[in-house]
């Protein structure tokens, strides 16, 4: 695997496992110090293969509950260097490890999703380890309508007890969005924008996940209630004849 260790010239360059990651390697340095610095390269590759593949698992996921639409909602992960975030326009049912781009916590990237600032700024300013944005049908229709969604099922009022609706003028990818969106999630895993779609965050993806599926199907349950209600309050009360 190595060649002679005083073989190498100062800073000479091996490739390290089928990442291609560059190791730097002097040729005074103590062995064990090597073998450390090896070790800790390839622990950070395979834990960086778990998350690209968590990522692509639950980008699927969203486009089976239909919380997104073909090319709508990002998502990503916070890494030990930044974030790893999905593309621009990626379509998230059907996501590979090339829609995947790797970014820092300040700063543009080229490729990565227009709402990357967004997911910059709850990192930096929240203990968010994951963050979905997903645009969820029942959810957005309440949105235009109510200031808070409040679920009347049981799991919902457990899991969520209300979600605020915010309104921003810009609602996608702006820095008043950005600047405003930690606030809440602060207290809140999970808030919907009006009429655009909705944060949630979590320790991991699968928990971000959770309070966006809750919240849509809350969304819904609420959505048929109150179209129930409101044919029952103008219903005769001998009924319809």
């Amino acid at each position: 695997m190595f060649r002679g260790f005083f073989g190498y010239k100062p800073y000479d360059r091996i490739i390290e496992d089928s990442s291609f990651r560059i190791l730097q390697v002097h040729p005074f340095e103590d062995i064990t110090h090597l073998e450390k610095r090896i070790q800790k390269m390839l622990t950070f590759t395979k834990e960086e293969g778990v998350m690209k593949e968590l990522l692509l698992k639950i980008g699927r996921e969203l486009g089976r509950l239909g919380l997104v639409s073909s090319h709508s909602g990002n998502l990503s992960i916070r890494t030990k260097e930044g974030l790893l975030i999905t593309r621009h326009k990626a379509m998230l049912a059907s996501l590979s490890e090339e829609d995947l781009v790797e970014a820092p916590l300040f700063g543009q990237v080229e490729g990565a999703s227009s709402e990357l600032e967004v997911h910059q700024s709850i990192y930096l300013n929240t203990e968010a380890k994951a963050i979905l944005h997903c645009h969820p049908p029942y959810a957005i229709l309440l949105s235009l309508y109510l200031e808070e969604i409040k679920p009347v099922d049981a799991e919902g009022k457990h899991i969520l007890q209300s979600v605020p609706v915010l309104e921003f003028k810009e609602s996608i990818a702006s820095k008043e969005v950005a600047q405003a969106l930690p606030h809440y999630l602060k207290t809140k895993k999970v808030v919907i924008i009006r009429g655009h779609g909705s944060f949630a965050i979590g320790e991991d993806l699968e928990e971000a996940l959770m309070y966006t599926s809750s919240l849509e199907s809350s969304a819904k349950i609420l959505y048929f209630a109150l179209l129930l209600q409101a044919i029952v309050e103008k219903t005769p009360k001998g009924g319809v004849s």
